[in-house]
This record gives structure tokens, C-alpha cells and sequence, in this order.
């Protein structure tokens, strides 16, 4: 049988080991502090309760343009990056994405290169902070490509356009720092471009450089001389969101 000291020491050392557990997990939360009042003997008193940090800035990828199949091409990932700015109030939140594709194969003359840059509004249903669920959007975009299925299929040029969106949210874990998202936007796309074909100027192999295919007048050539308009569909998404950055929630002083 133990003594008693030995007993009061062994309750004194679990007693400071499960303080310092609360202590270290009292250090990893952000608290709030309010103000009450003791009806019963007329006085104030002020009390804390643990508040979850606010996320500030969440980074996104969307999977679509990362796995990206082209038909006549055949599999191009690319990488697709967007950054979502969350405000303290309110439903909307800001965004800026830049979509980078860079293949290039010289020995069958096939080539997909893209720098899209896009910014965007979005309004969710749901705000409050949590910023899931159902959202609309409103987006602009420019767009940079060179683009060829072939010695005689390639196109180069510039583009932009304008347009809306929707989409929808959800959490993929009890934390809601990892969200799953699918979207779709539809918009006007306007662009101006040069079609170009690999050979000589004359349209043999010769040396095998590429040419603007232009057959008109050397003094009457104008770069960007062709124009496409397209309506309709321009993006869709299944994204992967993480936040990254959180602010703290500020305090309130008691009066």
C-alpha cells in the first residue's frame, strides 16, 4: 500500500499534466470577450468564449483545365491558379485567376500555348462568413494563345470577353478550409488572330519555318487581320479550394 504521500504527489502530478494540456490547447484558439451582468447582487462581470478564425484568402485550382484533353491534340495539362479574397461582412468576394498552358511539339508541328487572365465578383447566397452553397459571378477575362493541330492548322493572336456565371460549394471536411466546387460561366469571347502553316513561302518544307498564311500583298499585310465572335458557353469548372490565409477575429472591450 502506497502513503499518503506518495499518493498526494502522484494527484499532484496529474493535476499540473492535464492544466498544461488545457493551457496548450487555450494557446491555439482565438477568444472573444463579452460583458453580463448579475442581476441577483448588481454587478458586471466579463466573460471569454473561443471564437474559430475568419479565413481571408483561399487559393483554388480548377481540375478541368489541369486535366485537359483536346481533341486533335490529345492530353495538355496545364496549371490553373485562383486566388479568392473573403471580406470581414457581406456576400461577395473577389477573385483573380491565370490559366498557363505550354506544349509544344515540333515534330508533328503541334502547339498549345495559353496565358488567360481573369478577375471576378462573386455573390453567395449563403455569407455570413461561410461562403458555401449556391453562388453567382461576374467575370472578365484576357486571353494569349498560340494554338496548331497540324503543319497547316495553327492560329495566334489575342483575345477577351466579359460575362456571368454560376456555381455551387461545398465543405469536404469538418474544418471547411477544403472545399469542393463546380461552376459554369457564359459570356461573349472576342479575338483577333493570324492563322500560320509550317513550310517555305512558296508552301513546300523548305527550311520548315512558319509563316503567317497570308498570299496577298507584302504592303497590304496587316497582323490580326482575322476576327472571332463567339457567344455562349466559355468556361466550366470542378475546382479544389484550400484556404491559406486567416485573419483573427477583433475583440470587443467591455464598457
Amino acid at each position: 500500500m502506497e502513503s499518503g504521500f506518495s499518493h498526494r504527489l502522484k494527484c499532484f502530478i496529474v493535476f499540473v499534466l492535464i492544466c498544461h494540456c488545457k493551457l496548450a490547447v487555450l494557446a491555439q484558439t482565438d477568444w472573444t470577450c463579452g460583458c453580463g451582468e448579475n442581476y441577483a447582487h448588481g454587478e458586471s462581470f466579463m466573460y471569454f468564449a473561443p471564437q474559430e478564425p475568419r479565413h481571408m484568402i483561399a487559393l483554388r485550382t480548377n481540375l478541368l483545365h489541369d486535366l485537359l484533353y483536346v481533341p486533335q491534340f490529345g492530353f495538355a495539362p496545364g496549371a490553373n491558379i485562383q486566388a479568392e479574397y473573403y471580406p470581414l461582412s457581406g456576400n461577395y468576394t473577389f477573385n483573380a485567376g491565370f490559366t498557363f498552358t505550354n506544349h509544344r511539339h515540333w515534330d508533328v508541328q503541334k502547339f498549345l500555348q495559353i496565358r488567360d487572365f481573369q478577375l471576378s465578383v462573386r455573390r453567395y447566397f449563403k455569407g455570413g462568413g461561410e461562403f458555401v452553397g449556391p453562388y453567382v459571378d461576374g467575370y472578365a477575362e484576357f486571353m494569349k494563345y498560340g494554338i496548331g493541330f497540324g503543319p497547316d492548322k495553327g492560329w495566334q493572336g489575342e483575345g477577351g470577353g466579359a460575362g456571368v456565371g454560376a456555381g455551387y460549394t461545398w465543405n469536404l471536411n469538418k474544418r471547411g478550409n477544403l472545399r469542393l466546387e463546380v461552376s459554369l460561366n457564359l459570356g461573349l469571347f472576342v479575338t483577333r488572330y493570324d492563322p500560320y502553316v509550317w513550310g517555305d513561302s512558296n508552301g513546300g518544307e523548305g527550311h520548315g519555318l512558319y509563316y503567317y498564311d497570308y498570299h496577298g500583298s507584302i504592303s497590304d499585310f496587316k497582323e490580326r487581320n482575322h476576327r472571332f465572335v463567339w457567344l455562349g458557353p466559355t468556361n466550366a469548372g470542378v475546382h479544389i479550394t484550400y484556404d491559406i490565409i486567416y485573419r483573427k477575429q477583433k475583440r470587443e472591450d467591455c464598457q
